[in-house]
């Protein structure tokens, strides 16, 4: 991917991420930032993607940043614009999210599970990402379960549906 320059957005063209598993709660620490935000300004920008539609940005990270921004009267915030896909974005969401403070666990799971769902419409498996994580552990029984999972796991797709990203199928 190219490198991105720093924009600037206006806040009435940024969308929340549709199915964003951490919800945005309005309490004394989004004040606080708010705060901050108005007096010293934004100290890192959003990441965004633009909508489908072309009519705005779908807000990646930064959500919070962005509502405290808007609290503070603020009407742009910067940011950097990703040329990426559904599936991309929400690998990236869950990774720049998912080491806040203050996660539920329903949160944590969902988000997991949606990256791992959106890592397996990219082309990887479970038991390839397993593979990789554990290459180095020895040649036991494990590591030929994991040979033998990636064998069968690229034999077969199973269909999924009820991602952001992926229609329903008709019924």
């Amino acid at each position: 991917m190219e490198k991105q320059k720093l924009t600037v957005l206006k806040i009435g063209d940024l969308r929340p991420f549709p199915g964003n598993p951490f919800h945005l709660v309005e309490d004394e620490q989004l004040m606080e930032l708010s705060e901050s935000i108005k007096e010293f300004g934004m100290a890192a920008p959003i990441l965004a993607r633009p909508t489908d539609d072309k009519s705005g940005y779908e807000v990646i990270s930064g959500q919070r940043r962005v509502r405290a921004a808007e609290l503070a009267g603020i009407e742009s915030v910067p940011a950097f614009v990703l040329p990426i896909d559904c599936d991309r974005a929400i690998i990236t969401l869950v990774d720049s999210n998912i080491q806040r403070e203050n996660i539920l666990p329903s949160e944590r799971a969902f988000a997991y599970k949606m990256k791992l769902d959106a890592m397996k419409r990219q082309g990887y498996c479970s038991a390839a990402l397993a593979q990789r994580r554990f290459a180095g552990l020895g040649a036991g029984p494990c590591s030929q379960y994991w040979r033998d999972s990636a064998e069968i796991s690229t034999s077969r797709r199973i269909p999924f549906s009820g991602s952001p990203c992926v229609p329903a199928a008709p019924t």
